[in-house]
Order: C-alpha cells, then sequence, then structure tokens
C-alpha cells in the first residue's frame, strides 16, 4: 500500500464513521419529538377554538362549512360520541369527540 492509498482509506473510513454518528443524531432527535409543535397549538389554534365559534353565530355558513346545520351536527355528534372518544394520556390531551367529527365532516366527506 502507498501512502496516498493509506490516506484515501483513512478518509474514507471518517466519512463512513461521521455520517454514522450523523444519522444515530438525527433518528435520536426525531424520535424525542413525541408532539409536534404544530399540534401543541391545537387548543388555542384549531378548528374548534376560533372558527367554530363564529360558525355557530351565523346558521347558514356552519351549514356551507359542514354540509348540515347546526340541530343536525349536534343530533350526529350525540350518536357517535362514544365511538370516536380517545383517552388523554400522560403526554398529550386527546382530540375532542366534536372536533373530530368537525374535522371528518369538513375533509373527508
Amino acid at each position: 500500500m502507498t501512502l496516498r492509498t493509506v490516506t484515501s482509506l483513512e478518509t474514507i473510513y471518517r466519512i463512513y464513521i461521521e455520517t454514522i454518528m450523523w444519522r444515530r443524531r438525527w433518528h435520536r432527535k426525531r424520535q424525542n419529538m413525541w408532539v409536534h409543535p404544530i399540534n401543541i397549538k391545537r387548543p388555542e389554534f384549531g378548528i374548534l377554538s376560533h372558527l367554530y365559534r363564529d360558525l355557530l353565530e351565523d346558521e347558514e355558513k356552519f351549514h356551507g362549512f359542514f354540509r348540515m346545520n347546526i340541530d343536525q351536527f349536534y343530533c350526529l355528534s350525540q350518536l357517535v360520541r362514544e365511538e370516536i372518544r380517545k383517552q388523554n394520556t400522560n403526554y398529550r390531551r386527546a382530540i375532542k369527540p366534536e372536533e373530530r367529527l368537525a374535522i371528518f365532516l369538513r375533509y373527508v366527506l
């Protein structure tokens, strides 16, 4: 082996080790985030916290947004409440059944 070959092998080995270490740090950093920062702001900026209250004041806008009137929304909410309810954990708060239904009606149907 020449001196140049040894140097290039050392360089390749160093790059390989740095890449492995970078991947481990990146993977560890991604695992540490249990709840995304966007979801932390959901109680303040979510669909129910702002828009829903305003839509309750205007039945025509409510119907245009959810494709049903307010009474139908409450009736449907009572029917499916127990089926779509999730439990709060120590790590995050569950999405309320009304909010889950509102998102379903707005974006899935």
